[in-house]
């Protein structure tokens, strides 16, 4: 990716002025590497397993991530991740949010949703919670994230709600790319794991038809294969763990179509055509696993099947 030195050189030896703050995603690997760094503001979204054919165990990765968080001047976190949640203790002197009311107000939830469905800071109220149009329980906990950090960096909640009006949503999480007669169609090409493809596949109408595949990282893949049970009709595979998963599905009693394809090209062309034989409400790219047999990365993937979907569309 682009070094975030990079960006503190160019502005250093430009005149134009000085940004105030880098906003900066860090992998676990980033911060075992720079475990010195100070943030100003850390954020921590959700824990699950992933990369443990790196990190070996849950709780090395857990010491990782939460080192970033420790180093960090204003620490926010996720209390409706349920392994966040039980490390509470943890993390003394943070700032917590939650989409729920499943806490004990003793708890130091300062970013929330009432019971009136308004977004409030401690005893104040902000603005409602439907402001932002994205599907999932997921996106309304990212919502309070990143409002937490732009109080913590200064804004102001008016500010904060034009920012959040002119936002539409990310590339390749639950991304709405078109349409076969009633059925949307999805990219969620950064879904490269089990937990977040199960986000994904809860967040869109249902029944679904589901395009998964790649190579499936460490981790249960119980939780998943009840999730396609509970929303996919059918799951159309491909890549290296199309057999492995398809065996998963298979051995768990799923009822649905279970399709092998080589690449996403014949698993897509297959989907497009089913979709208007049968009555989906739904056709996703949910990979649950990460990309690196086939693409570079999620975002080679998912523009591939962006410009399928397309290309599709304009041959009907």
């Amino acid at each position: 990716g682009y070094p975030a030195s990079e960006i503190i050189l160019n502005n250093y030896s430009s005149s134009n002025s000085k940004p105030e703050w880098l906003i900066v995603e860090l992998s676990s690997y980033q911060i075992e590497s720079a475990n010195n760094i100070k943030p100003k503001i850390g954020v921590w979204t959700t824990f699950s397993p992933d990369h443990l054919e790196r990190h070996k165990t849950i709780s090395n990765y857990f010491k990782i991530k939460k080192l970033m968080i420790e180093n960090s001047f204003f620490k926010i976190l996720n209390y409706d991740d349920n392994f966040l949640k039980n490390n509470y203790s943890n993390f003394p002197q943070s700032s917590w949010i939650s989409t729920t009311h499943n806490y004990d107000n003793k708890k130091n939830i300062e970013f929330y949703v009432n019971k009136d469905g308004l977004i409030c800071e401690s005893s104040s109220q902000m603005f409602k919670s439907n402001i932002i149009n994205l599907p999932g329980s997921h996106n309304l906990q990212n919502l309070l994230l990143a409002i937490a950090a732009s109080r913590k960096a200064g804004l102001s909640s008016n500010q904060i709600r034009e920012g959040i009006f002119g936002f539409k949503g990310l590339p390749h999480r639950i991304e709405f790319v078109g349409k076969i007669s009633q059925t949307k169609i999805y990219n969620d090409s950064k879904a490269t794991n089990f937990d977040s493809s199960c986000v994904g596949l809860y967040s869109i109408k249902l029944p679904a038809l589901v395009i998964a595949g790649g190579i499936a990282k460490s981790g249960c893949s119980k939780k998943w294969v009840e999730t396609i049970k509970e929303t996919a009709s059918g799951i159309l595979l491909f890549g290296e763990s199309s057999l492995e998963l398809s065996l998963l599905l298979k051995e768990s009693g799923y009822e649905g179509r279970i399709s092998i394809f080589k690449n996403l090209n014949d698993a897509s062309y297959e989907g497009f055509e089913l979709v208007k034989e049968f009555q989906f409400s739904s056709l996703i790219l949910s990979p649950a696993c990460s990309s690196f047999d086939q693409y570079e990365n999620f975002e080679e993937r998912g523009n591939h099947f962006k410009f399928l979907v397309k290309d599709w569309l304009k041959n009907q």
